[in-house]
Formats: structure tokens, sequence, C-alpha cells
């Protein structure tokens, strides 16, 4: 059931896959870029597990992050890319994508106190939704042309600011990549893509109240 408008309703989804096949560690599918990825056990993830992922600048400058390349298996794909994020030493985290439509573009997320920030051209449908504890889903689409396709996901000194300092942190956690225009709710991977099947409703009797 989904609560976002007061009221219980019901809540179906269409099938999805979720491409990050590694979206619990976030290790293997993604390539670190001046970063590191800490594992820590004391901070609970919007799952409610008490395992969460630290995104950690190892250098000063621009893209210290974790990216994915697919030189033409993304060509002319709209593509969601979303991620739980929260804040331990910077207010803003960002996307960014190489091979566009639009160009290279950057968007980024305040996730300090819940709102989206400088919107590059290559982006749309952003959103960054609060799941309590600090913790924000930040999702948002691209399509691509038919060039080398990268998407990155890094610190951010500031809005607007593709560079990040030696000991930037932030927790990033769930990772998800799908082929779709919005993100759905999150498609746990551990290994492997995962495709979550669509959601239907049958012979719910009076449809006024459904």
């Amino acid at each position: 059931l989904d609560y976002t408008n007061g009221t219980a309703s019901i809540l179906l989804e269409p099938q999805s896959t979720n491409l990050v096949t590694t979206s619990l560690t976030l290790e293997n599918y993604f390539t670190r870029q001046g970063s590191t990825l800490i594992v820590d056990n004391n901070a609970t993830n919007p799952t409610g597990s008490s395992t969460s992922y630290i995104l950690n600048s190892t250098a000063t400058g621009s893209f210290k992050a974790i990216f994915r390349n697919e030189s033409s298996a993304w060509d002319s794909k709209t593509l969601t890319l979303s991620c739980f994020a929260k804040k331990i030493t910077n207010n803003y985290i960002y996307f960014y994508n190489i091979g566009s439509v639009s160009g290279s573009n950057g968007l980024w997320f305040n996730i300090s106190n819940g709102t989206i920030g400088d919107i590059g051209n290559g982006w749309a449908n952003a959103k960054i939704e609060n799941y309590g504890n600090g913790w924000y889903r930040c999702s948002a689409k691209v399509t691509f042309g038919t060039d080398t396709n990268y998407l990155y996901i890094s610190n951010s000194d500031g809005d607007a600011n593709t560079t990040s300092t030696v000991g930037s942190q932030s927790y990033i956690f769930g990772t998800q990549i799908e082929e779709q225009s919005y993100a759905t709710s999150y498609i746990p991977t551990n290994g492997s893509a995962v495709t979550r099947a669509a959601e239907t409703l049958n012979n719910a009797g009076n449809s006024d109240l459904i």
C-alpha cells in the first residue's frame, strides 16, 4: 500500500530490471575513480539492514566517483539512475552522464535538506525522496545517443560543483539502473541483474473503491 497522499492506495508497478548486478555491495559493477568504497556495519540502510557503504574521495578534484561505462549497450536507450544517499561530510552528491543526446551534464542533489540543485540538460524527471533517518532516494532519467556512454555517482563540494576534496564522504546504497522513464521501487541484486515481474490486480470488485 502507498500512503504518499495520506490515504492508502494500491501501488502496482510495471516489469523492470535492475541492471546493476551488485546493488548491495556496489563492487565489481562500478569502476572507482579517485574513490574507495568503505563498508560500515553500524549504519542502518533503508531496508533496515545494518550494513551501508561509504563513498570516500581519496583525491581532490573532479569526478571522485563510482561510474559505469557501456560503450554501445546503452545506445539510444532511456535509463533511470537511482540510489539511496545519506550525508556524512558534504551536503551534495551528483549524477553525471557522458553520451546523452543532450551532451555531458551533471545533476546535483542536496542530501542534507532533500532538495534538488543544478540540473543539466541531459537529465529529466529528477526526484529526491525522504526515506527517514537521513536517507534520501535520488533518481533521474537520461537518454543516450550512439556514443561512448557513462553514468557517474560522485561526492561534491557544492551545488553545480564537480569537485570533491580528500576525505569527502557520503553513504551510498541500493543503486539501480533500469530501462524506464522513472524509478520504480528498489530491486536488490547480488551478482546478477534481477527482473521484477509486472504487478496486476484482477477480480478486485468495485473499481471505484480501488
